[in-house]
């Protein structure tokens, strides 16, 4: 096996090093290195016009630049459209802590951006008309409130006012009853202490009685005289009459 090894080269002997032309070099750019990366940003590629959310993601080619920011290097990134599979080209941003698109997308609107960008003047005006905005929203809410609470207070004053005659109706009713009640009670009254004489009477009548008949069968203790009793009879005597 190791003879069929060749470890040494053959060189013919008129071998001319100096002869030798360079290597044909390639025009193609070196390959860039692929990472993994996430959208940074929500973005709408300008070819399709395909909505590519934060967050998703891709294998991109990564690109290191030359120019920095106080030391730090800027990264280029390269990513194809979901869509259409066009590219879509962005850099890192030390400045403003963020990415830069360049091209093949557009960046959708952020509220925090456009605050910071000093090309955008207006944007103290539009705050102001945000809360010009919610003000206003805020007083229409409460006149709102105030209409349906006067609403409200009239609705219950009309039921009340529909309800009066009905309720007069049953007050008058109501006094009716109780003056028929009290005409009873006064009867009933009358009636019971009526009774009450009468009885009162029939129970003075009959002590009365009661007192005579025991007045009658008082038992006195006075002394009475016994009558002797004959006893001739018994004996067989017989007295004459006078």
């Amino acid at each position: 096996m190791a003879e069929r090894k060749v470890i040494s080269k053959y060189y013919a002997p008129d071998f001319d090093p100096s002869k030798l032309r360079p290597s044909r070099k390639s025009n193609k750019p070196a390959a860039l290195p692929t990472i993994t990366v996430m959208a940074p940003f929500s973005m709408r590629c300008t070819s399709c016009s395909t909505y590519i959310y934060k967050g998703r993601k891709f294998n991109a080619r990564k690109e290191k630049l030359e120019e920095t920011y106080l030391g730090i290097p800027i990264i280029r990134l390269y990513i194809r459209c979901t869509e259409c599979s066009s590219e879509i080209c962005f850099k890192t941003d030390p400045n403003n802590t963020g990415y830069v698109c360049e091209k093949g997308a557009v960046r959708n609107y952020d509220p925090w951006r456009m605050m910071g960008r000093e090309d955008v003047q207006e944007s103290t005006d539009v705050m102001a008309a945000v809360e010009n905005k919610m003000v206003d929203a805020k007083t229409e809410m409460a006149i709102a409130d105030a209409l349906d609470e006067i609403r409200t207070r009239n609705a219950r004053r009309a039921m009340a006012a529909s309800r009066l005659p009905a309720f007069s109706a049953n007050i008058k009713v109501d006094d009716q009853y109780q003056a028929s009640f009290e005409d009873d009670h006064a009867a009933s009254k009358a009636f019971n202490s009526s009774n009450e004489r009468m009885h009162r009477l029939s129970n003075d009548t009959s002590d009365a009685g009661d007192n005579a008949v025991s007045s009658k069968s008082v038992t006195t203790f006075r002394r009475s005289k016994r009558q002797k009793k004959d006893h001739s009879a018994a004996l067989g005597i017989k007295r004459k009459l006078v």
